[in-house]
């Protein structure tokens, strides 16, 4: 008696699992780079407000030196 049962097909690997591991894999590759384009959305988004909102000059001029 076999230890391990005789499948359907007639390979020695079972394609069917293969599959599931690789459509397992490919998700959690996609999750991530789905997780990496909303980190960049979110970097971008704040980057786009703190450049609106800081000021873009600013006074270098010490107002005690000219007190004489």
């Amino acid at each position: 008696m076999p230890i391990f049962p005789l499948s359907s097909s007639t390979s020695p690997y079972d394609l069917t699992s293969l599959r599931d591991h690789t459509k397992d894999i490919l998700s959690v590759v996609i999750a991530l780079l789905f997780d990496v384009a909303c980190g960049s959305l979110t970097v971008a988004i704040m980057y786009l407000a703190w450049s609106l909102f800081s000021t873009h000059y600013q006074d270098d001029v010490d107002e005690t030196t000219n007190a004489m």
